[in-house]
């Protein structure tokens, strides 16, 4: 039977049964139990910031497991609308550390993860992290991302803060391996004005917290609109920004006025995105989730040759994982760049606002 899905991010048994029934539930979670197996790599983010259900997410720890939506079995958005789902998309994903080895998160709020780190050092001494950790100047903060609790500086103490948490709980581990900074989006914009601006202010800040914190590398990646994301170019024209199309060269220049390329601070600038500035040598490639660091990590993580990519886009670079975060939780954060913005939920059906 198909039904409408509106699954809150890490949803409870009685959740997920008021929207499929209690014999889904009974069924999905025996099948995975029955399999046995479990993900060595689960990243707890999708479409949404976890760091607001980070309380949800300790709890699905307790019992041991959580339930997601597989999106891409079906068509499950048209138009913003919910569209009906069966129940066979519905997924178990065991957590304990029995088969879970490592936690992959992608965040702009650290302040949630660390006090759950404060709270239950368990998950650093069960498990193991690699956070990627996305920042941004604070040029129009209000309107691009208005629901990001921090500014800049306050971000890089959190960063701080996460590096000594690690350097506590794993002393013989680099850092790198660890953390992975992303200054994304990069977004040159023109205002109703007519004044061209970018959202990459503090850059040289950004570089001198890397360095402090012994992080070697930052992650960069530009705002990609139309065609392949025209709705994020009509919501920054809903605030009267039109972001400027960039190419090899603009883009050059632009990493050279914010003093990330070249840099003095000898940190490597990386991309996985942008392509065209790999292929003109202006950065190195970057992977979020590289076998590499995961096998320093846990030296006994199974190798990622054979292993088939079910996330990322064409020519990602990440190790295999399984992604329990929420398709159809709406993200705190509201930025208006993100092709997530809109999401679907915002939509739904009043039977089952209630879930969301």
């Amino acid at each position: 039977m198909a039904v409408f899905c509106g699954l809150p991010t890490f949803p409870t048994d009685g959740e997920v049964a008021a929207v499929f029934g209690a014999e889904a539930v009974a069924d999905c979670r025996a099948a995975g139990e029955a399999q046995a197996r479990g993900f060595e790599v689960v990243c707890i983010s999708r479409r949404t910031d976890p760091a607001p259900s980070m309380g949800r997410f300790l709890r699905a720890l307790d019992r041991g497991y959580t339930f997601h939506i597989n999106p891409f079995r079906g068509r499950l958005i048209a138009r913003g609308a919910l569209l009906p789902v069966n129940r066979a998309a519905l997924c178990y994903t065991p957590l304990s550390p029995t088969h879970v080895k490592v936690f992959s998160i992608y965040t702009k709020d650290l302040g949630a993860l660390l006090t759950a780190f404060t709270c239950e050092p368990c998950l650093l001494l069960d498990y193991r992290w690699r956070v990627n950790y996305t920042v941004s100047g604070d040029s129009d903060r209000s309107i691009l991302e208005p629901g990001v609790p921090k500014p800049l500086s306050a971000r890089l103490v959190d960063l701080r803060e996460l590096c000594l948490k690690f350097a506590e709980f794993y002393p013989k581990t680099d850092i790198n391996d660890l953390v992975q900074v992303h200054y994304n989006p990069i977004l040159a914009y023109r205002t109703a004005e007519g004044t061209v601006k970018n959202n990459g202010d503090h850059s040289r800040t950004l570089l001198a917290a890397l360095s402090t914190n012994g992080l070697r590398h930052l992650h960069v990646g530009f705002y990609e609109g139309a065609p392949r994301w025209p709705a994020c170019d009509r919501q920054l024209g809903s605030f009267g920004l039109t972001p400027i199309r960039q190419t090899v060269a603009t883009k050059t220049s632009l990493l050279e006025s914010l003093g990330l390329y070249p840099n003095t601070f000898g940190i490597e600038i990386q991309s996985c995105a942008d392509s065209d500035l790999i292929a003109a040598g202006v950065v190195s490639r970057g992977i979020c989730l590289p076998y590499a660091s995961l096998a320093r990590l846990c030296p006994d993580i199974a190798p990622a040759r054979g292993q088939k990519r079910k996330n990322g886009g064409s020519g990602c670079g990440c190790y295999p994982f399984r992604d329990v975060g929420s398709s159809f939780a709406v993200c705190a954060h509201d930025c208006a760049y993100c092709f997530a913005k809109k999401d679907h939920v915002r939509h739904a059906p009043a039977e089952i606002e209630d879930l969301i």
